[in-house]
This record gives C-alpha cells, structure tokens and sequence, in this order.
C-alpha cells in the first residue's frame, strides 16, 4: 500500500482535521516505536502523521493510526531553512505545509521530545490559542551573537532589496523572535508567507527566520510556552549538554532530573532532549508518562531507582514532596524565569 499523502482526508471523509500532529525522525527501534505509539494514544482527536525519512522496516509496524509520509525532496531555494544536522527535515517539512497539507495548523514534534502527560493535555492546553507561531521562543536583542541570526536576510521590495532580520539591536529588539523546534505549533499560513519569503530570495535558518517573517505581517501573532513547561526543556545541540563527559548519559530523563536536582520527574513538563541512542527505556517512559494522571503519585517507570537505592524509597518519597512542596524553595534554586534552553554558559559552570 503507497504512504498516504500528507494532510489528505481519511477515505469517506469529506472534512480535512484542522490540527495535526507530525513527528519527524529518521530512526527504528524498539524504543522510538513506544514513543510513536504513546503520542497515537494520546493526542486526542488529532491526526497524528510520521514525517519519516527512508522506509518503516523494523520488524514490528507502526500503528494503524499513524499515517507514515515520506519527507519531500524540498526544493534548493530552502536550503538555508535546514543545518547540518537535519539538512532535509525542517525544510522538507516547511515545503509540504506550505504546498500540500490542508491543516489550519501543525504541531511540530522531534522524536526526542518526551512529555511527562498524555499528550492532549499539552495540545489541548493551547487549542484556544490563535497564535500562528506558539512554542519555546525567546527574544532577540543587542548582543545577541547568534550566527543565524547574522545570516538571516529578508528580500523586502518596498525597502528596494535584501535586509537583515535583526537589523535594529536593542533599538528594535524582536519579541519572542527566536523559535525552538523541538516542539512548536505553526500555521499554515505563516508557514506559506516563510516559504514564499525564502522563493523570493531570502535566507535564514529555521530557527531565525519564522520570527521576523511573522513580525512583518499584520495579521501574523506569535505566543510562548508557559515557563513551567520549560525547565526540563534544553535545546539538543548546546555546549553544556555536548560536551559534558557524561553527554549521552544526560539526554534521558533521569539525566536531565539529575542535572536538576531532582528525584523524580515533573509531571506535564517537556524533557528535551531524551534521546533513545543514551536510553532504551525512554520508550517505555512515555508509555508510562502518558498514563500519569493529575495529582497520583509519580509512575514507577519514572523514577530514578538509584536514588531509592541508596536513600530508601520513603526517603526518596519524602524528599521529592518536600522538593515540590514548596515553590519558594523551588524559585531560591531556580530563579525565575531562568530558562536552561539558554544556558550553556551556565551549565560549564555548574559541572
């Protein structure tokens, strides 16, 4: 049977769904087809779409709801869209939202991108919201030495040619400009104005360029994630986490708990990055995160049994509560508003 296409209607329905969820990757294992099938489990009433790229040949097949798509050969006018790490994904992604898939919007999920709920609560928290760009975005200002920001240029006919995206400093700084893509929910339309943006000459980096494009539209409107959805949220290629002795061993979820401090998970929270190339039990994780319900205790799968190990478990318990119990305690480690997405500086002097 041929891959669906991307964003068609199921046969009989007359009515595209107008959110969907994609999950890009590149890779087969055990432990990335737990992740598939807890976000199919989980999403609600969304469509949920594997934006894959090669063929599905692990032994074991994906769910039946998944509809696996073969990314898009994106054309060359896009090729300052992607980087080395993931050349194709994002401007094949861009292409196929921009030109083929009929969804009023798309959330855009990497497959190391684990979330400690069912799935729905993340999407559904947000479904009110209108925003064209809505995810981890940061503010762009004076000092900021960014190197996509430096080659992101826009084609502007009424300003006679090429500009630079950041071209005012802190005397036009760009709110909420800078956009992580781990997870992020984009438009349709925003994703055409980018796409045609990039056709008619301009350049930038997918993680430059959505900001500004969407500034220069009247009709275009951008909104971050809550903080506290953040605090286990790293961006996968930051210095700290790279070049850390013990890298791989921090891109799980007890990992990046342990780089916090904490005992167990937070429930609702997005950890990124938790890769399945540092931990093969991340799999079975999101199967157990998606069954955590409000107010229960954290789901064995979840904790960090080494900890129990050598404090006992009522000791683990006790502290974790106290841990969580209290936010003032909580701010004192932790200032507010602190994001760790940014803080590569700070992570090398923590180690």
């Amino acid at each position: 049977m041929p891959p669906a296409i991307l964003g068609t209607p199921a046969a009989g329905s007359t009515i595209a769904p107008r959110e969907a969820v994609v999950l890009v990757s590149d890779k087969q294992s055990e432990c990335h087809l737990h992740r598939i099938s807890a976000l199919a489990q989980s999403s609600g009433d969304r469509d949920v779409l594997l934006f894959f790229n090669g063929s599905w040949t692990y032994p074991r097949p994906l769910p039946s709801s998944v509809q696996l798509i073969q990314q898009l050969t994106p054309r060359p006018e896009l090729a300052s869209f992607g980087d080395n790490r993931n050349f194709l994904s994002k401007p094949s992604f861009l292409e196929w939202l921009a030109t083929q898939g009929t969804y009023t919007r798309v959330w855009h999920l990497e497959d190391d991108a684990l979330f400690t709920a069912p799935w729905h609560e993340l999407f559904d928290s947000h479904a009110s919201s209108s925003a064209d760009l809505l995810g981890y975005l940061q503010d762009v200002t004076k000092g900021d030495m960014r190197g996509y920001k430096q080659s992101c240029r826009l084609n502007s006919p009424a300003s006679g040619g090429m500009t630079r995206c950041y071209a005012g400093g802190a005397r036009e700084p760009c709110a909420n400009c800078w956009t992580s893509w781990p997870v992020l929910r984009i438009s349709k339309k925003l994703a055409q104005a980018v796409y045609q943006s990039l056709l008619s000459g301009s350049t930038g980096h997918h993680e430059a360029i959505c900001g500004p494009v969407c500034v220069r539209r009247l009709w275009c409107s951008r909104e971050k994630f809550n903080e506290s959805l953040l605090k286990t949220y790293f961006l996968g290629g930051e210095i700290g986490f790279k070049r850390a002795s013990n890298a791989s061993n921090r891109m799980t979820l007890h990992g990046i708990n342990r780089y916090l401090e904490w005992l167990y998970p937070r429930r609702a929270a997005i950890y990124h990055p938790a890769k399945c190339e540092a931990g093969a039990e991340l799999g079975k994780q999101q199967l157990a995160a998606i069954r955590w319900r409000p107010d229960t205790p954290c789901p064995p799968a979840l904790r960090y049994v080494k900890t129990e190990r050598h404090v006992g478990a009522a000791a683990a318990a006790a502290a974790n509560k106290e841990l969580f119990a209290s936010r003032a305690a909580h701010a004192a480690r932790r200032a507010p508003g602190r994001v760790h997405a940014a803080g590569a500086a700070d992570q090398r002097r923590r180690r």
